[in-house]
């Protein structure tokens, strides 16, 4: 079974790969591929001894209200698949730091829990 973690977030705030690796490198150790475009990219993003499976994408005002983040003015949302522990561990590190760089909002779809960079990272690192 997989998790799923995702990212709300402007699509103007979406940094570069590197810049998004050198982050997770200095916050948590981890070595992520950075040799991609976040805007356009998806499938299996290699991430320390691991990886997890990354999806980025374009969401209308309709859809921010369904996922009852309308008062944020979000516009694109990035989501981390992972298949198991290790790669979830990752999955939440890395998310919880370009929550950090852009300003977005983690949500766990699981249980519809938001949380903020800085609750993402204090999880992040709980986990790890």
């Amino acid at each position: 079974m997989s998790t799923d973690i995702c990212l709300y977030l402007l699509d103007q705030e979406i940094p570069t790969a590197s810049e998004w690796a050198s982050c997770l490198q200095k916050e948590f150790g981890h070595e992520q591929f950075s040799d991609f475009s976040l805007r356009d990219f998806f499938g299996f993003l290699p991430c320390g001894k691991s990886g997890f499976e990354y999806l980025a994408y374009s969401i209308t005002p309709e859809e921010a209200a369904e996922y009852q983040i309308n008062d944020f003015s979000f516009d694109s949302v990035v989501t981390l698949s992972a298949k198991d522990e290790t790669e979830s561990k990752l999955a939440l590190c890395s998310i919880s730091i370009l929550a950090k760089i852009t300003g977005g909002m983690v949500c766990d779809p699981q249980t519809g829990t938001l949380y903020s960079a800085s609750e993402a990272i204090n999880l992040a690192r709980a986990k790890t």
